[in-house]
């Protein structure tokens, strides 16, 4: 391995190749073992050229063996390949340029439809984003094509993502324009880091700013046409590998936050599998409202991090069921952590979204968790009642709240939940 990651080039012309369709696609992730690929016509003169940024060094030859092979079977030219690698092994990158390339030629694209009632637990960030918005409604700001990757990771040998491991965007659901911020989970855990905490911020101002000059123009806009902000989180907060600038993006996001209140509404959108930690659990939970699936989680401090710290006495981070039941949707919809419950599907958070957008500003405002006066003392109140309850599980909390079979409601589904169960009342 080297410290620093490498580029390496090669160029190779199919005796009887296909050109290449003028078009640019965008295929895959960064994570372990894997790739992503970028597909772009290019006249070079019936050749193709396939460039890759890889930690990986002594395996030049057998990039080539591989990459001579795909042209010589795939018979293609006039294609520029630009690939970031993470350890792909030769069989993953053969059938991954492979995968691209049938996607490519058939013109496949990300469509609404065919994502809406996915499992919303297994979509790509940029397919959270394309899902809840309304269909051929969703463009991309800053997006793999413009390449902004961070400056910091390939000094430190790290791979790179083209987008940074964040999708940001607008659309619209219904009237109501909504700018949309995604991120990847399965890039260094949906990490923040200088560009993609860059992406985040810019585009809560811009959001801002674009409700300033809308209400320029007509002050009595109404409240279904004023745009909102969502977030799909799937982070487990800072990237180690920028500390500093990593921090201060959370600072700055948490600065916007505040400057967006009583103006633009915050959602958040909590239903991947990292779930949404470390500071990013303080940007969560600082936003106007917060969705969550069953499956989604939320938190300061990671189940691993706890048991690393405090022992697995204090917590077994192995112990799935506890963690989802400490973590996840139904304990943070009874505690009041999260406003809405939903199933996982996008579009049964899409329909939560339309509620919460029927409601005018100042009704949104009072679904916050943080805030005003009120707000703190009901904080204070469930940190009085951690202290006093001493609970050695979720269910400790529901019984508590008035459940008298909280065992019972851990296996229900989601309608039946929302039916049964009591949320903590501490007023």
């Amino acid at each position: 391995m080297s410290k620093e990651l490498r580029t390496i080039e090669f160029e190779f012309k199919s005796a009887d190749f296909k050109e290449f369709p003028k078009t640019s696609f965008h295929y895959g992730v960064v994570g372990s073992g894997d790739m992503e690929l970028i597909y772009q016509h290019k006249d070079l003169g019936g050749a193709a050229k396939m460039t890759v940024c890889t930690p990986v060094t002594g395996f030049d030859h057998v990039w080539k063996m591989v990459f001579e092979k795909f042209i010589t079977t795939a018979k293609i030219g006039n294609v520029l390949i630009e690939i970031n690698d993470n350890n792909a092994t030769p069989a993953v990158v053969f059938l991954r340029l492979n995968q691209a390339l049938k996607e490519a030629l058939a013109g496949t694209e990300l469509i609404n439809s065919n994502i809406v009632n996915a499992s919303f637990l297994e979509l790509s960030a940029r397919e959270r984003a394309i899902g809840l918005v309304d269909e051929n409604t969703f463009t991309e700001l800053v997006s793999s094509y413009d390449k902004m990757s961070s400056p910091h990771l390939p000094l430190m040998g790290e791979s790179i993502e083209f987008d940074d491991g964040i999708i940001t965007g607008v659309g619209k659901i219904g009237e109501k324009t909504v700018f949309v911020i995604s991120q990847e989970g399965k890039y260094i855990g949906g990490s923040l880091g200088e560009v993609s905490g860059a992406k985040f911020v810019n585009v809560l101002r811009l959001a801002r700013n674009f409700y300033e000059s809308m209400l320029a123009k007509n002050p009595s806009l109404p409240e279904s046409k004023r745009p909102a902000i969502l977030i799909s989180f799937e982070t487990g907060g800072v990237r180690l590998h920028e500390a500093n600038a990593g921090l201060l993006a959370h600072a700055e996001i948490m600065n916007e936050l505040q400057l967006n209140r009583g103006k633009v509404p915050v959602i958040s959108i909590i239903g991947s599998k990292v779930g949404c930690f470390g500071g990013m659990g303080f940007i969560a939970a600082a936003t106007d409202v917060i969705i969550m699936s069953e499956y989604g989680r939320l938190g300061l401090t990671g189940p691993e991090v706890i048991e690393q710290e405090m022992g697995k006495d204090e917590f077994d981070s192995s112990d799935r069921a506890l963690v989802y039941r400490t973590t996840g949707g139904k304990h943070k919809y009874i505690v009041g952590d999260s406003n809405f419950l939903v199933e996982n599907t996008a579009m049964s958070f899409r329909e939560a979204l339309k509620k919460v957008f029927s409601l005018d500003i100042n009704e949104i405002s009072k679904l916050r968790r943080v805030g005003s006066v009120e707000m703190i003392e009901k904080q204070k109140k469930l940190v009085k009642l951690s202290v006093d309850l001493q609970p050695k599980d979720s269910v400790d909390v529901w019984r508590y709240a008035g459940n008298e079979n909280p065992e019972k409601l851990i296996d229900l589904n989601v309608k039946t939940f929302l039916e049964t169960a009591k949320q903590l009342n501490l007023k």
